[in-house]
């Protein structure tokens, strides 16, 4: 006895459903890429204008220190920039253009000096 062929239409319909799952992968793994491309810019955009703010701010603090030649004071202020973990290194810069207060982070990497550079703390 000879058992009746199964029509292919079984192996075909097996075929189009892996092909839907195999496209719906796809486009998952796209809109993922762009999901975190856009996140990516986002955050950025928002951790730079952090850092404007807080550059504003001690822009407007340190004024007085650097009018008074208080380095103390400004060195102090640089200090506040603690509580922020994406900010490593700031520094205040006189007229002639000399290191006047720096703050650099415990476990910050040092400064890399370059010729003619003048940031030596």
């Amino acid at each position: 006895m000879t058992r009746p062929r199964t029509p292919r239409k079984f192996h075909l319909s097996k075929m189009l459903g892996t092909g839907q799952l195999t496209t719906a992968v796809a486009a998952l793994g796209v809109a993922g890429f762009i999901l975190l491309g856009y996140q990516f810019i986002s955050l950025r955009q928002t951790l730079t204008a952090d850092v404007t703010v807080h550059a504003a701010i001690m822009a407007d603090n340190i004024a007085a220190s650097l009018m008074f030649r208080d380095s103390e004071a400004a060195t102090e202020m640089l200090r506040s920039f603690r509580p922020a973990p994406f900010l490593q290194e700031a520094a205040v810069f006189d007229r002639g253009g000399k290191i006047f207060a720096w703050y650099r982070r415990d476990g910050a990497a040092a400064p890399v000096p370059s010729s003619g550079s003048n940031r030596s703390p």
